[in-house]
């Protein structure tokens, strides 16, 4: 019956084309792109002649095959926005060779940036909506986990040194693409910038939105200058993402190989920039006043090299955040989270650094949007957001999130402060349990540490506050 369908469409014989779907869809009343593509028994799964593939998916879609089975707002992990929802997934690397892979990733979260621009679009954060692909989940499914109404996927293939993008966009709510669309071009930065570039704003088309005057200048294809130095900042990126002394090693060298490429691209100084800063979070630096001072440095370059860089600013406000430079600090989140307000990463970073900086109520806010748009959010995220109701006395919904934060990971950090809190309530065995869980995960944690790793924090009453807990609870006043 389907491949009925798509003879009649490709003929244009819409009307008997619906017709063979609609009697294939009693005997599968499941079906949809998504499980058609999967299922072994009409072999699409094994053609490697993906436009083949897409050309006879497209057809059914059109004959009115549901592209994906429909999201239902029942089963939403969360509720969804007022404002158009959306998802980017990874664009899928079909040209054989995984040194490719960059390049799908890179336009993806390039659309993710433009669109995190428009003040009535939310957007799911790169590191959430990178965990799903479109082989291996419905966009219906990947919806409801995520709780947003569209999503947009594509893939990319390789021809005689010409790049063809493939993207759709789903209406999950009914399983049906809305859009979708081809775009041939070379391989150059100001090719790929305009494939971005009307990625969104075809998008914005479809969701009925606008884009800020000026979002596109953003773009890390501009940015770069060159495709090569574009590829070392994604590489970077990526091995920064993981978070490990080894990875910000790697990421160092490929920031400092584009640099030596491009002086003046303001992404690789800010990745030099985050590089510096994770090793005194991490705490790995051997010298963390050198460590800031390059920090600062790069982030500077950044910032100049590309005012409109807004993770650049983000790593300005912490320079100056761990200066204890707090009004400047704010000045420079503000500027991070005026540039793309829908960005979950920005927002959560913000969002500490102004709680910190003594405005725990407008950082609640922010970290509020960013961990939404964050569904599977990093360890520091709810535990920062925690930490920030505590300092308004909101101890229950900060022991709430404490433990949420252990879940995703166990960490120290969670269990100080649950140590702390039970202190407070006078719970002297839980805040034992917890104590001796801290100790299990780090055994030089102390409260002097802790004091030096939290000395930025401007509430100082509030900090020894909480200092004076981790004492109540048994916490060690020095490393054992």
């Amino acid at each position: 019956m389907f491949e009925l369908a798509v003879m009649d469409v490709l003929q244009d014989r819409q009307t008997t084309a619906r017709e063979y779907v609609s009697r294939a869809m009693e005997l599968l009343p499941s079906a949809d792109r998504d499980s058609l593509a999967r299922d072994p028994r009409f072999g699409l799964i094994y053609r490697s002649d993906r436009d083949y593939v897409n050309r006879w998916l497209d057809a059914l879609v059109d004959a009115g095959l549901p592209a994906t089975s429909p999201a239902s707002p029942d089963r939403m992990a969360f509720n969804l926005p007022s404002e158009p929802s959306i998802a980017v997934l990874p664009f899928a690397n079909l040209t054989g060779s995984s040194e490719n892979d960059y390049l799908g990733k890179g336009i993806a979260g390039s659309v993710i940036s433009s669109l995190g621009a428009v003040p009535r679009v939310f957007v799911i954060a790169r590191q959430s909506s990178f965990a799903y692909r479109s082989a291996e989940h419905s966009a219906g499914k990947i919806a409801e986990a995520l709780g947003v109404r569209y999503v947009l996927d594509g893939s990319i293939q390789l021809s005689n040194d010409r790049l063809r993008t493939s993207v759709g966009l789903i209406d999950a709510l009914d399983g049906r693409q809305i859009w979708s669309k081809q775009i041939e071009s070379d391989l150059s930065v100001d090719d790929l910038f305009a494939v971005q570039d009307q990625i969104v704003a075809d998008v914005l088309v479809e969701l009925d939105a606008t884009l800020v005057s000026g979002a596109n200048s953003r773009s890390v294809f501009r940015d770069a200058g060159d495709l090569e130095t574009y590829k070392l900042i994604m590489l970077g990126t990526a091995e920064v993402d993981k978070f490990t002394f080894q990875a910000d090693q790697q990421a160092l060298r490929h920031f400092e190989a584009a640099l030596e490429r491009n002086p003046n691209s303001g992404y690789a100084h800010f990745g030099k920039s985050w590089v510096n800063l994770n090793s005194i979070l991490m705490g790995y630096s051997a010298d963390p006043k050198l460590s800031l001072e390059v920090a600062r440095s790069h982030a500077k370059k950044a910032v100049e090299a590309n005012p409109d860089v807004a993770v650049a600013h983000i790593a300005m406000a912490l320079v100056h955040l761990y200066l204890q430079e707090h009004d400047l600090a704010i000045a420079s989140a503000d500027r991070a989270a005026s540039l793309v307000p829908g960005n979950g990463w920005i927002a959560s970073h913000a969002g500490w650094i102004l709680a910190a900086s003594g405005y725990p109520e407008r950082g609640e806010v922010l970290l509020r949007f960013g961990l939404r748009a964050q569904p599977s959010p990093p360890v520091w995220v709810p535990n920062v957001l925690a930490i920030t109701l505590m300092m308004q006395g909101e101890l229950e919904e900060a022991k709430r999130l404490f433990n949420e934060a252990n879940d995703i990971y166990p960490n120290p950090m969670s269990h100080a402060h649950l140590a702390a809190i039970a202190a407070l309530d006078g719970d002297d065995a839980d805040a034992s349990r917890h104590v001796e869980r801290a100790k299990e995960i780090y055994p030089q944690t102390s409260v002097s540490g802790s004091a030096r790793f939290l000395a930025y924090i401007r509430d100082k009453a509030y900090l020894e506050g909480y200092l004076d807990a981790l004492r109540q609870a048994g916490y060690p006043q020095n490393p054992l």
